[in-house]
């Protein structure tokens, strides 16, 4: 394996292990208490967690195609 795919390897599975506290960070701030008003509920659980795993897979294509 040469140095610039262990590099991106490397990043790519620290990148991919930070998503677990951004999904508890999730859950803790936008949980069921998260809101409030009666008027209107609305439902952000996810949106932290779902937003970046998008990033983190649009980076991993882009990424490994300017590696190669």
């Amino acid at each position: 394996m040469k140095s610039i795919w262990r590099k991106h390897l490397i990043i790519c599975l620290f990148l991919g292990l930070l998503a677990v506290p951004i999904y508890f960070l999730d859950r803790a701030f936008l949980g069921p208490s998260a809101g409030g008003g009666n008027w209107i509920t609305l439902d952000f659980r996810g949106l932290f967690f779902w937003t970046y795993i998008t990033l983190i897979a649009i980076h991993l294509v882009v990424s490994s195609i300017a590696v190669l």
